[in-house]
């Protein structure tokens, strides 16, 4: 009989992590695991760390010369042989009980395609940043047909995420010919036609690197990508299923999120050009309480987990704001009440994790773009702590 599921771990020169993945994988309550590792031409120890896991017979081990990620989870597909297929990355890790739980409802609700559960986001040593979700926007969180509220942002988190039917998976896999986006690409065609559903527990760990997170998206083409996914679906699907009004809304929040982007890598006038453009597609979505304030505050603290000096993000938010077009004059008076989030974020987050780096500027930074924090009896408690060395 085949195994009951089969893990799909694709890895390339992540032999520091890599033995972390496979063994979170082999200690899962769920004993009866396929692990294939399929090796996308590293160059690094990766192979060498695997090979006791080899000769025991714990993993299987596939490598092939460099092809991009979408290949090589795709031959991990190819190869497996188990009715359900969990994609796990190399650098990250699952809870002992993440299978059973996800194995769990597919098992229940037999039309439902796939499951996902939270992600608890890590730094490079491992310690915790934040868990998902950080915002609930304007998507259903517990699961069904939610195409109309994926297709308006990737809230799965990460394939690590994912348990899904191997055969509700499209023949193509994953599109060899994107670079960003190909899982949130590959999420979108299943929920078109199946129930997906959330498992709301953080069963998988997300390693988040050091570094500059828009330009890594920027150099892979990101924002034409995100366009590129809405036009080939909306080719793709009939308009029952992808509506002529939400591929319009989806266009709009792809155009905002692709000028964000290019703010945080220093093109001012190509985000004024999106943000223009986004504005002319949804007018709504401006309003000064609409979903671009959640947008703006998840890619913020996104540049946060990822290193991004705290001076950087709050320049960041206030060349938004001086970019903006004219037109978008409403969303200035939350201006302030942004900042002062971002600034009581790193108090709280700092804090939470035990590190109390954030310095006295910091404090009085959220304190000066809303002085209703001074009202928060925590919020003065760590500022008092940070100024006089007590609470």
């Amino acid at each position: 009989m085949p195994p009951k599921v089969s893990v799909v771990i694709p890895t390339y020169n992540s032999g520091h992590t890599i033995t972390e993945a496979v063994d979170s994988a082999l200690a899962q309550t769920v004993r009866d695991v396929e692990i294939i590792v399929v090796d996308d031409g590293s160059t690094d120890n990766t192979r060498e760390r695997l090979g006791s896991y080899m000769e025991a017979g714990k993993v299987r081990y596939l490598y092939q010369e460099n092809q991009e990620r979408s290949a090589t989870r795709n031959h991990g597909i190819e190869q497996s042989q188990s009715p359900y297929v969990a994609f796990l990355d190399a650098d990250d890790a699952w809870s002992p009980n993440k299978l059973e739980a996800q194995l769990g409802v597919l098992e229940k609700e037999p039309h439902t395609a796939m499951t996902y559960c939270d992600v608890m986001y890590i730094d490079e040593q491992g310690k915790p940043l934040h868990q998902t979700p950080p915002h609930q926007t304007d998507h259903d969180w517990h699961g069904g047909y939610i195409f109309n509220s994926l297709i308006l942002g990737n809230f799965v988190g990460t394939p690590s995420a994912v348990v899904v039917r191997r055969h509700c998976i499209p023949a193509e896999g994953f599109d060899l010919t994107l670079r960003q986006g190909e899982d949130w690409h590959l999420w979108l065609k299943i929920a078109a036609y199946h129930p997906v559903v959330r498992v709301p527990e953080a069963l998988c760990k997300f390693r988040v690197y050091a570094g500059n997170y828009a330009e890594r998206v920027h150099n892979r083409n990101g924002q034409t990508a995100h366009l590129q996914i809405l036009d080939d679906l909306y080719e793709r699907l009939n308009r029952e299923q992808f509506t002529q009004s939400l591929y319009t809304k989806a266009v709009s929040r792809a155009l905002f999120e692709g000028a964000l982007i290019d703010l945080a890598v220093h093109h001012p006038e190509e985000a004024r050009r999106r943000l223009t453009e986004a504005y002319a597609h949804e007018r709504d979505f401006f309003a000064a309480d609409g979903p671009w304030r959640e947008k703006l505050i998840s890619f913020a603290e996104m540049l946060d987990q990822t290193g991004t000096p705290l001076a950087q993000t709050q320049a960041f938010i206030e060349t938004f704001f001086e970019n903006i077009p004219d037109t978008l004059d409403g969303c200035l008076p939350v201006r302030n009440q942004l900042m002062s989030n971002i600034f009581a974020s790193r108090i709280f987050k700092s804090h939470h994790r035990h590190f109390d780096d954030y310095s006295i500027s910091t404090f009085i930074q959220a304190a000066r773009y809303n002085p209703a924090w001074l009202l928060n009896r925590g919020f003065l408690s760590l500022g008092l702590k940070q100024i006089f060395g007590y609470v």
